[in-house]
């Protein structure tokens, strides 16, 4: 973080997503971090780092490290229950009541849920084109229009086919790595998931996986409306402090 005034800030406040608390292969021990903070938590278990500089001298920096203790799993836990009516429902980006994604919903429906949940899948991962990073985060109403994206809008998109189908289903962000890591800015990524038979399972049509290897997926934001502001729908970050910089790494 990085003053770019020739002014002294007070206050400056940053918000910085944390690994989620739980899911149902995912389960947070410990956060730390370098500098005095806040833990938030939101109703579906999003975790924030709220954290207050209450002086950052003039074209100063400060550094913040932050590590994660967490327990990763192949195997769901049949005792983690969660609500998943929420996640039927349409929501902007998550265009699941509109009519060409009701229609294209119904041409991929199948005799059973998980049946039209795996239809649904290798649809969006055969008719989507990936573009790289796109910084505007554009819905699923558009990348079925399209046909293109970045791993958002194959994830939203999947989400979005998935409800209108009447499937509990939602976006989450994060990292996908292996064993012990140092996470990087590359490697956030967004994926789904849906419900079936009382658990959650991975559906990602950009990386093509499908119900399999679930630990390797460290959920940082379950996607949702109705976030608090100034924290809104931003990820990995957010601040309102004007004259600052803020960079990961």
């Amino acid at each position: 973080m990085t003053n770019t005034t020739p002014r002294l800030l007070k206050q400056t406040e940053i918000w910085i997503d944390a690994p989620v608390k739980q899911t149902a292969t995912q389960q947070t021990i410990q956060v730390a971090t370098s500098l005095p903070h806040t833990l938030i938590e939101d109703p579906i278990g999003n975790q924030i780092l709220h954290l207050a500089i209450p002086v950052l001298p003039p074209n100063s920096s400060k550094i913040l490290t932050v590590t994660a203790d967490l327990r990763l799993s192949d195997h769901p836990n049949p005792a983690f229950q969660t609500p998943v009516e929420r996640f039927t429902a349409p929501e902007p980006g998550i265009e699941s009541n509109h009519p060409l994604i009701q229609t294209r919903a119904q041409t991929l429906q199948g005799p059973d849920p998980l049946t039209t949940s795996r239809r649904i899948y290798q649809w969006v991962a055969d008719n989507m084109e990936y573009i790289g990073y796109v910084q505007e985060q554009r819905g699923a109403l558009h990348a079925l229009q399209h046909r293109k994206g970045d791993c958002t809008e194959y994830a939203d998109l999947f989400t979005a086919l998935a409800r209108a189908n009447g499937i509990p289903a939602r976006t989450l962000s994060g990292c996908v790595y292996e064993e012990n890591a140092v996470l990087k800015v590359r490697d956030y990524h967004n994926w789904a998931k849906f419900y079936h038979e009382g658990q959650w399972y991975v559906a990602d049509p950009q990386k093509r996986t499908f119900m399999s290897n679930p630990s390797a997926y460290l959920a940082l934001r379950i996607s949702t409306t109705g976030n608090p502001e100034p924290w809104g729908n931003a990820h990995q970050f957010a601040y309102v402090t004007r004259g600052i910089r803020v960079k990961m790494h």
